[in-house]
């Protein structure tokens, strides 16, 4: 969030774009969140409180705790997730799209079997628009060297849209 005034009121504020983008969450490397979007420094009248969209990116956790896709500030962000694999190397259910506020449009994604709306609010609302993938492993060439390319007979292939 800025302190910026004329950032503040600019109307691209309320819109982030954060596409093909691979993000690796590795054990020990801070906190649980892969992304956070709207603002921290607890002054509300600061926070984006638009749009984050998320697409065609490639999120991997390694960690063998509990992972959160996204931290959103307020109940007045909003993400669209669009063409994302989200792959976490521990059972699904350690996987959590969202943390406590804010909401997620999702479509066309791929996501590891058993994730989970929230760890800490079961009662947040994902708007499922279609077309998301739920498996166990997406396909990748060799996880372990990290050749996130996919298999030919992936599931992934071919199964995303346009992103907005």
């Amino acid at each position: 969030d800025s302190d910026h005034k004329h950032l503040i009121d600019d109307p691209a504020y309320r819109s982030t774009y954060v596409y093909g983008n691979v993000l690796i969450e590795n054990e020990e490397e801070g906190n649980s969140q892969i992304c956070h979007y709207g603002g921290d420094s607890r002054n509300l009248e600061r926070y984006r409180k638009g749009t984050l969209y998320f697409c065609n990116n490639t999120v991997i956790s390694t960690r063998s705790g509990n992972t959160t896709l996204l931290r959103l500030s307020s109940p007045e962000e909003t993400c669209h997730l669009q063409n994302n694999l989200i792959y976490v190397t521990v059972p699904g259910e350690n996987l959590a799209l969202l943390n406590a506020d804010g909401q997620i449009q999702m479509q066309n994604n791929w996501i590891k079997t058993g994730w989970v709306k929230s760890h800490e609010d079961q009662t947040i609302q994902i708007q499922d628009l279609g077309n998301n993938l739920i498996g166990q492993a997406p396909g990748f060439q060799n996880l372990e060297t990290q050749i996130f390319h996919l298999e030919p007979d992936s599931p992934c292939m071919n199964a995303g849209h346009r992103c907005l």
